[in-house]
């Protein structure tokens, strides 16, 4: 009798060590920064919506999980999210005067606009403004991520009347993958 109580305490300390080491297993956050893009913007004197669109490799979201020491497994990626980006004018001596906002988009190679996600934006620019922080509005990607390259969709809208062309490049992006632990 002694060594089946003995056994059942061996058994039940084991289970309780194990319950607690899976209850503490938290997510796993991977960032990754994005590269600077660089446009320059083209006008008319009317207002209007011009629309510039970049790539991002699906090696480039896989080389983020390896710095990590994460292996990439779409199946453990719980969400996938733009966490932090922003506009720069890189024009000397111009400002964002001439737009009147922004908005940037993810979506499948050759996806039309209305199958894009939208992930950031700003309107309401401040006059004399040459850098703004996007307003991320937390949008789930991760059903994109299975695609082997994403396309990045930036949307400027001019003000009517506006001047000469600027350049500009969206800076500091972020996105944030968090990953299921173990």
């Amino acid at each position: 009798m002694k060594k089946l109580i003995t056994a059942f305490a061996v058994i039940a300390v084991a289970v309780v060590a194990f319950t607690v080491s899976s209850c503490n297993q938290s997510d796993v956050i991977v960032i990754q920064n994005m590269d600077e893009i660089n446009q320059c913007l083209s006008y008319s004197s009317f207002e209007g919506t011009t629309v510039y669109v970049f790539s991002l490799s699906k090696s480039d979201v896989q080389a983020a999980f390896q710095a990590a020491g994460v292996s990439f497994d779409l199946e453990k990626v719980k969400n996938a999210k733009v966490s932090q980006i922003k506009a720069e004018v890189t024009t000397t001596a111009a400002t964002f005067n001439d737009i009147s906002g922004f908005e940037v988009y993810v979506r499948k190679p050759g996806a039309s606009m209305s199958e894009a996600i939208q992930v950031a934006y700003v309107g309401n620019i401040a006059n004399n403004a040459t850098e703004v922080t996007l307003n991320i509005n937390g949008t789930d990607l991760k059903a994109l991520l299975s695609e082997n390259v994403l396309e990045i969709v930036l949307r400027v809208t001019n003000k009517n009347g506006s001047g000469a062309p600027i350049c500009m490049k969206l800076k500091e992006g972020k996105l944030e993958y968090t990953v299921k632990a173990k």
